[in-house]
Parts: C-alpha cells; sequence; structure tokens
C-alpha cells in the first residue's frame, strides 16, 4: 500500500493499493515507484454543514494546497519538501470528522462540486 506521505516515490494525496506482482505502464503521467494494477482510495472529509461552504472549503483550502503540491513537483523539489506540503495538508484534513456535519466528499477526485455528499449516507443509522 501507498499511503501519502509516507511511501517513497509516491506524491499523490491518497492512498493506493497496488498488486506489485503484475506490470503498469503509464505513459502519460508516470509514477517514481513501481505500479501494478491499483486501487485507489479517496477519503471522505469535513465539508460544512450547508452546500456553499462546502464549495467554499473545496476551493479556498483543497484545491489551492492540491495546485501548491503538482508544482512542487514538477518543479521537482525534494521528496521532504514535498512530503511536508502534503503532510500539512492531511493534519488540516483529519482536524475534523466527515460524520460530524452534514457535507462530506472526496476533495482529492476530478469531479470537483459533484463529489460532495451528504455525510448521512455513509452512516449506519440511516
Amino acid at each position: 500500500m501507498c499511503l501519502p506521505a509516507c511511501t517513497d516515490g509516491y506524491f499523490y494525496m491518497y492512498a493506493r493499493v497496488i498488486d506489485t506482482r503484475t506490470i503498469l505502464n503509464i505513459i502519460d503521467f508516470p509514477l517514481l515507484i513501481k505500479s501494478g494494477i491499483s486501487i485507489d482510495i479517496f477519503p471522505l472529509v469535513y465539508l460544512g454543514n450547508t452546500v456553499d461552504e462546502a464549495q467554499k472549503i473545496m476551493n479556498e483550502s483543497y484545491y489551492e494546497q492540491k495546485k501548491r503540491i503538482k508544482n512542487m513537483i514538477s518543479e521537482k523539489k525534494t521528496s521532504n519538501e514535498i512530503f511536508r506540503n502534503i503532510r500539512m495538508l492531511w493534519d488540516k484534513l483529519e482536524k475534523k470528522n466527515y460524520q460530524d456535519c452534514k457535507y462530506c466528499g472526496n476533495v482529492f477526485g476530478p469531479y470537483g462540486y459533484k463529489e460532495i455528499l451528504q455525510s448521512e449516507i455513509f452512516s449506519e443509522k440511516r
């Protein structure tokens, strides 16, 4: 398993389970680690109690952080510098439980506001 800010050469901001018995050749965006067939694990994070608040949190907090980290990767900053920024983002994400608000979501996915969801759908108390 590859974890953000923990696995050498892995600079994504979500976890990935990789079957290292297989080989995956990614041409468009090669990984710096040996990669096989994999499953991405996107975390659900706290996004607030209104749709407006959720959109604001996604815009102001996470998109800017992701953009900065991607720029650091393209500028070939050191792993330690990149990991430090990823860790700061994760520390921010882990401060609040997504079940303690009305809206949660996946801030690392490609679908933007479509990834804002009502937290209750992930509750066992439905």
